[in-house]
Order: structure tokens, then sequence, then C-alpha cells
């Protein structure tokens, strides 16, 4: 589940595009940085759009037997958390996908799972906001490294902090109750079926717990919009 190599290419339109076309010539562990991502990918459709010069954009393939997208999850948003720390910026985790600094987006992720005979391959896409001088021309929703800290980075140290991060967490046995730990630093307001509920609980499986007063439900989080209190 590690990530074992980085490659990088001048212009990919999308990363997770370029995992997924070329599955049958790429080893689990490889990670594919584009140095110029011109079609990024979002969740749901959604396009991940971002100076990819100034900026961080890559994925990265794990090939199991099994589902791990909630473990690839789980240690990329507290090595994007951790790596962020180093450099003096306070982020928290969002759910589904994304790592916020404040009430601003700086990182989102986008994992997508594909069944191939016996295997299951994960591809993990991630784009972290580094040296946008002016990431709100992208998003009145969207922050910066630079924007928040006011000088420039080494983006490539940045990636290979991540890396090392990452596989750290994603062999950790106590990794969830990590996960658990930082995701509560913040409270995350879920809605479903039009009502706005209080996330309470999160199982290893990824089953929340929304409460509303006496309402009570027990819900996958797949099923929830999230927001930041």
């Amino acid at each position: 589940m590690k990530i074992q190599v980085v490659q990088s290419i001048d212009v990919l339109p999308s990363t997770n595009d370029y995992i997924r076309q070329n599955l049958n010539i790429l080893t689990s562990g490889v990670c594919i940085r584009a140095l110029k991502q011109t079609h990024g990918k979002g969740r749901r459709g959604n396009v991940w759009t971002t100076d990819s010069k100034l900026n961080l954009t890559f994925s990265f393939l794990v090939t199991a037997n099994t589902h791990l997208s909630n473990d690839i999850f789980m240690a990329s948003a507290l090595a994007l958390k951790s790596v962020l720390k180093d450099y003096f910026i306070d982020a928290s985790i969002k759910l589904p996908n994304d790592i916020y600094v404040g009430n601003k987006k700086i990182a989102g992720m986008l994992i997508e799972t594909l069944k191939t005979n016996d295997k299951v391959q994960h591809i993990c896409g991630i784009g972290l906001n580094i040296n946008e001088q002016n990431p709100l021309k992208y998003d009145q929703n969207a922050t910066s490294m630079l924007f928040e800290q006011t000088h420039l980075y080494e983006i490539e140290k940045i990636l290979n902090k991540f890396v090392e991060r990452y596989n750290h967490y994603v062999v950790l046995k106590d990794t969830f109750k990590e996960f658990k730990s930082a995701l509560f630093e913040r409270k995350h307001v879920a809605i479903y079926q039009g009502k706005r509920y209080q996330l309470t609980a999160i199982s290893e499986a990824f089953m929340c717990t929304i409460t509303q007063g006496a309402d009570k439900q027990v819900i996958s989080c797949d099923q929830l919009t999230f927001a930041l209190n």
C-alpha cells in the first residue's frame, strides 16, 4: 500500500486518467505527478482548476485484493495535515475528501476504485494549492500555502514530505484513532434528506452517527453532504 516511486510528466489532462489508462503497465505504489495538469478531476464530476506550475497535482496507484479506499483517504488526509503543520499552517479535515484552513479549501482528494479480475485498483488523486498567489480567482472558497504564509515553497520538497508521511500513516495500527481525533478538531454539519445534523461519531467502516435533537441516525458517509462549523 506504500508509495514506492514518483514519476513526473510535463503535461497531462488528468493524473487519475493517466493511471487508469495505463493500468496494464503501471505497478502498485507508483505516483504520477503532472508538472502541468489541464483537466484535473474533482468529486462528482467537478473540475479541480489550478495552475500546476505553482501547485501540486499528482495521483498514486494502490493494487490490492480488497477495498482500502477509507484507509487511503485517512492516511492521505493525515499526511497532508501533518505536512502543512510543518509550515505552520493549521489545517483541518473536512469530509468527504477535503483539507481546509479556516473556512477555505487548500487541498482535495479523489479516490477512484476499479475492479479488475481478482484485484481492486485504487487511484488516489490529490491537488494541493502551494504557490498560488490568488487562489480566489479559481474558487471563492479556496486558499493556498503562499496565501496563508506569504512566501514561496519548494513543491518537490513538499511532495517528498507527503510521500514519507503517507507511507507512515498507511501502515500505522492507530491510523483510525489519529484520524478520528483530527477529524473532530472541528465540528461537521451533515446534511441528509434536506435536514442539518451534527456529526457526532464515525466508525472505521465510515458509518456516521448524526444527531438533531432526539433524532439520531447512523448513515454511510457517502450518503451525506458535509460542511464545517
